[in-house]
């Protein structure tokens, strides 16, 4: 038996299925659009041919009365351009639209321009049409059917000379030969049998080490029965997206497992998508590639492709994008031959990462990128040199999206960008775009841009205030340059920006407060402005209307003074988004308001120097992931209510003067592994200058997990896998106070003297280890926890002194808790009793004088009352007035001295409740009356 003749083309029969003949007769699947088909081939198609399948799964629906096959590109039908006749019919898995199958369309014969014919799967059925031995131009393909050698047992000799005859041999009981004059390949170019061809391979190289499982399995059709990573259109293989089917792989990874693109997929011409992209693929892009002439779309994302480009690609005629981004691609542009006239979409950005990068420019310049490009991104490479028009990138009026960071860079912005009146993505950031810089004006005709960022390229002067045109912009980042001057106040006209970084520049002038017209801003970023900086003032009240914002960064952004007045309570606390807050606060007063307990989403807060309270932590919300507080000049204990902040990973509290022992909340134990600072990585408590943290760290500082997050205790060592620490707690508070005070009662002045030698008094040292001048501790010099009891303050005036020492009453001493007695004689005072005294809750003894030409002022405070431990009061020689109060008075006293001031009215009866007084002295006074009976008393 001879396949092939010149009178009737042989067409080789599929296996039955369903009692029915299938044939396949394949060619290449690309559409070539006609100029107007013959009258004859309109006639079959449409009378003959359309009848039959209309309403199948197949149907044609475009197959329009009075419309050209061939011009208006009929589903399934392709044509010769030079003569527009009918060349390839492609209808496969056609069940006819008979209730029982139909016979083969005779009617087909006067198509005799046809070289491919495909029924694959479709319900005809019977002899083939004798009239079809009119079809010379028809080429066999396809298996030989494994039926075959079961009925043509006398068969001696198979010749299949001149024809697409492939796939496995079957074989004959009667030991025919198959004969052929051509390479014979054992793999036929159908998407099964391609695909199960390769599955072994894919198995191989992806599914073993992610799980991206292959359902692909003879006997099944890939797209009715929805093979994985498969895609169809119209029953029809047109896709294979194989994504995400590797782990990450490691530099030793890299060299020892290797996935390549299998040279063997590319017999499926008919492919339209292929995408590899995270799935590790290596190796070069192969040069069967071209093959698939009818591939729209190509990526290989996340990779380890090497090598150049293909010098061929311009053969993909239909190709419209080409996505290689973050290979490993390298090699001159210049190399390149043009690229596909239809490409719309280039990405070969971030080559430099994993090799060399793409160096140099496109053929002649930049003349060999179509014209129809809209996305062009070759964004970390190693492009150099200057961009300047005419060149052929000023061709490409189509461009959405640019992308040239990264890069080699040089000389000025290309005012020539401003013919891209369509661009809605622009990047040039981190080029060498250095001495003297500026922003194109000419830019300003860029409405439609969305995203723009020149990070890092040494940029200079102002935002051209023309720049208020680009009324689309949602992301403006111009970080990190020399920019100067004030930003307009015309950029309010830009209410679609969610994103605004204007950091690290030299900003100065007004606040920009046009922000506040940006509605949907989300990210706002006016740090580090250097040696300028915004004119001091209150935080800007307009911030308050930006509710979408997420992350607030104004560190450093001021001129010297900063944000000043109170804290903003009421500015940020609405802004109930807030992931992440920067603020400048080194002239702010008060503490954090507690109307920012409403910020329940903030997860890092770093604020820079100033003198606020933060003990309380009751503001601080549990959600905080990184709390910075560092460099504020801090002075108080580690609150222990911070430990519910749960979810806390980094602290750092260096660089300020806190003191005293680490809260045992903190550290959570085995007992109670979900109780404290239970996330913590890193606490940093370093360098606290004149203090320390002392005492013992509890559980040795070691968390349930074994580490040790807490750095920075001067006298504590990690030993055997705790904290040691070897010195004891002082008495902070003691020290704290007398040292503000020091040089109030000894200044640093030449013509004000001071008896009262406070040399002992130094920042960083013990006051009770030796006991400081004019203080007294409690215990002995051998006991390990001291704390101050009294303080004396006598006679520190000098007469010879060219100014008389006038120190004011100091309220600082109100913090040590621990006072007995406190005497403050034999000095010129002034200022008030402060009210705070009432916190000295120990204090037994207060005496206040003062010299003749001073006195402490005001009425005698009315919190002394609460003193229950207080039996001496001397505020003698002192210039009190107002009324006696006996409310303002404990009755504990049993000495009280109120005489030599300025105190009026009568003596109040009340006075006969002090019932444990035995001393009274109000002489020298202006008060009246006569003397109340101690009888008198309820």
């Amino acid at each position: 038996m001879r396949i092939g003749s010149a009178v009737m083309p042989v067409l080789t029969v599929q296996p039955l299925q369903r009692g029915l003949c299938t044939l396949a007769i394949l060619a290449a699947a690309v559409l070539i659009v006609g100029t107007g088909v013959d009258a004859s081939d309109y006639d079959v198609l449409y009378n003959t041919l359309r009848p039959l399948v209309s309403g199948s799964g197949c149907a044609p629906s475009n197959w329009n009365a009075g419309t050209d096959p061939c011009v208006s590109v009929w589903d399934g039908i392709t044509c010769d351009s030079s003569n527009s006749s009918v060349t390839a019919i492609s209808l496969n898995e056609c069940k006819t639209s008979r209730t029982s199958a139909a016979a083969w369309p005779e009617g087909l014969a006067s198509l005799t321009q046809l070289t491919r014919l495909e029924f694959g799967y479709s319900a005809f059925e019977g002899e083939l049409p004798s009239r079809w031995s009119e079809l010379v131009n028809l080429q066999v393909e396809g298996r030989i059917p494994s039926e075959w050698p079961a009925g043509m047992t006398s068969l001696a000799t198979l010749n299949v000379h001149s024809t697409g005859i492939c796939g496995p041999l079957p074989v004959w009981p009667s030991g025919a030969s198959v004969q052929s004059d051509t390479p014979y390949t054992s793999l036929c170019p159908y998407p099964m049998d391609v695909l199960l061809y390769i599955k072994p391979i894919f198995d191989r190289d992806f599914n073993a080490q992610s799980g991206c499982a292959l359902n692909w399995t003879d006997g099944t059709d890939p797209c009715a029965d929805a093979w994985t990573y498969v895609q169809c259109e119209q029953g029809a293989l047109s896709g294979l997206v194989l994504t995400d089917c590797s782990a990450p792989l490691d530099y030793f990874q890299i060299a020892s497992f290797t996935p390549t693109i299998p040279a063997e997929l590319f017999l499926l011409t008919d492919l339209k998508v292929l995408d590899f992209s995270r799935s590790n693929v290596t190796g070069s892009i192969p040069a069967g590639l071209t093959n698939l002439v009818g591939l729209q779309s190509l990526t290989v994302r996340e990779g380890y492709l090497t090598g150049p480009l293909p010098g061929d690609l311009s053969l993909l005629t239909s190709l419209t994008k080409l996505d290689l981004r973050d290979n490993a691609l390298s090699g001159p542009l210049e190399d390149l031959p043009p690229l596909p006239a239809a490409l719309v979409t280039l990405d070969l950005g971030l080559q430099n990462a994993k090799g060399s990068g793409l160096s140099g420019f496109f053929a002649t310049g930049w003349d060999g990128l179509p014209a129809t490009l809209r996305e062009l991104h070759l964004d970390g490479n190693v492009l150099p040199g200057q961009l300047v028009a005419p060149t052929g990138l000023s061709l490409l009026q189509e461009l959405l999206s640019l992308l040239l960071n990264d890069n080699s860079l040089t000389g000025p912005l290309p005012a020539f960008f401003s013919t891209f009146t369509a661009l809605q993505v622009l990047n040039l950031s981190d080029n060498r775009y250095q001495g003297g810089t500026t922003l194109p004006s000419e830019w300003s005709t860029l409405v439609r841009l969305r995203d723009l960022s020149l990070v890092s390229n040494g940029l200079i002067r102002a935002i051209p205030a023309g720049w208020s045109a680009m009324v689309s912009l949602e992301s403006l980042d111009l970080s990190d340059n020399q920019l100067t001057g004030t930003p307009s106040p015309l950029f309010s006209s830009w209410t679609a920006m969610a994103w605004l970084d204007l950091s690290s520049n030299t900003f100065s002038g007004d606040f920009p407060t046009f922000v506040a017209a940006f509605a949907q801003l989300n990210y706002l970023n006016l740090s580090w402005q250097g040696y300028a900086g915004f004119t001091p003032g209150p935080l800007y009240d307009g911030l308050s209307s930006l509710a979408a914002l997420t992350a607030l960064d104004l560190k450093d952004c001021m001129a010297p003074g900063g944000f000043n007045g109170s804290f903003p309570g009421g500015v940020l606390s609405g802004l109930t988004g807030l992931m992440s807050l920067r603020l400048q606060a080194d002239a702010l007063d008060g503490t954090l308001p507690d109307s920012w307990s409403a910020l329940t989403g903030l997860t890092c807060l770093e604020l820079t120097p100033n003198s606020a309270d933060y003990s309380g932590g009751t503001h601080l919300n549990a959600t905080l992931l990184v709390l910075n507080l560092s460099r504020l000049n801090l002075e108080s204990t580690l609150p222990a209510a911070w430990s519910r902040l749960a979810s806390l990973t980094a602290l750092d509290l260096s660089g300020n003067r806190l003191y005293g022992s680490i809260p045992d909340a903190w550290v959570p134990t085995r007992n109670s592994p979900t109780t404290g600072l239970v996330s913590a990585v890193r606490i940093s408590l370093g360098d606290q200058r004149d203090w320390f943290f002392c005492g013992d760290v509890a559980n040795g500082g070691m968390w349930p997990s074994g580490s040790l997050p807490i750095s920075g205790l001067r006298y504590c060592e990690a030993s055997t896998g705790i904290y040691i620490c070897s010195v004891a707690c002082w008495d902070f508070e003691a020290a704290i106070a007398l040292t503000d005070i020091k040089y109030d009662w000894r200044p640093e002045s030449h013509t004000i003297y001071s008896a009262c030698d406070l040399g002992t008094w130094a920042r960083g040292s013990d006051p009770c280890s030796p006991e400081w001048a004019y203080v007294n501790c409690s215990g002995s010099a051998f006991d390990t926890v001291r704390s101050v009891q009294q303080l004396r303050l006598r006679d520190c005036d000098v007469a010879s002194s060219a100014e008389r020492l006038q120190p004011t009453v100091p309220h600082q001493l109100s913090r040590i808790t621990t006072l007995t007695a406190l005497e403050l004689t034999g000095t010129a005072l002034r200022g008030a009793i402060p009210t705070v005294y009432s916190l000295l809750s120990d204090l037994r003894e207060l005496v206040i004088n003062s010299l003749s030409w001073g006195g402490a002022t005001g009425t005698v405070p009315s919190g002394l009352s609460v003193l229950s431990r207080l039996t001496n009061l001397d505020l003698s020689s002192n210039s009190l007035t107002g009324s006696l109060d006996p409310a303002a008075l404990p009755s504990s006293l049993v000495a009280l001295d109120l005489s030599r001031n300025s105190l009026g009215g009568t003596l109040p009866t009340e006075y006969s409740a002090l019932r444990a007084l035995v001393t009274l002295d109000l002489s020298n006074s202006m008060l009246s009356g006569s003397m109340p009976s101690h009888t008198s008393a309820p």
